[in-house]
């Protein structure tokens, strides 16, 4: 299978806009847990927090990544009957991962929505994608 982005994406900044990025999946799978951790405390403690907002939508997040969650840039939804909702207000999608296996389907379903997304060669594994077109790899921050 060939996934490819329908449309050129481009993101146009609106003065006080803030950038926002997207972390979708279930955080009862420690894959997920462990890469939301590490973008958070490896990635996200980089950027300039004026110009980013942080999404982290999925089901049963445990306590400690609750804990990110700060009502002003960081937010932490737990179950969502509605992804869509995110995909549509959310800039960028990451995918994190540096273990588990199974479909892709944060990616699948960003790239069918036309979203860009940042991944790890582990988080793509076994899509076929036009690299820095529709995906950029990045294995560290």
């Amino acid at each position: 299978m060939h996934l490819k982005l329908n449309k050129k994406y481009e993101y146009q900044k609106k003065e006080k806009d803030k950038l926002k990025i997207l972390f979708l999946g279930s955080m009862s799978w420690y894959p997920n847990q462990n890469g939301i951790r590490w973008f958070m405390e490896n990635v996200w403690v980089n950027l300039n927090q004026n110009d980013y907002e942080m999404y982290i939508v999925g089901s049963n997040p445990p306590r400690y990544i609750q804990k990110y969650h700060n009502g002003q840039n960081v937010f932490v939804t737990g179950y969502v009957d509605d992804v869509d909702e995110y995909i549509r207000q959310c800039d960028v999608s990451v995918v994190p991962l540096f273990m588990g296996s199974g479909q892709r389907v944060k990616i699948i379903e960003s790239f069918a929505k036309g979203i860009p997304v940042i991944s790890t060669s582990i988080g793509a594994e076994g899509l076929v994608y036009e690299k820095n077109k529709s995906i950029i790899i990045a294995h560290e921050c």
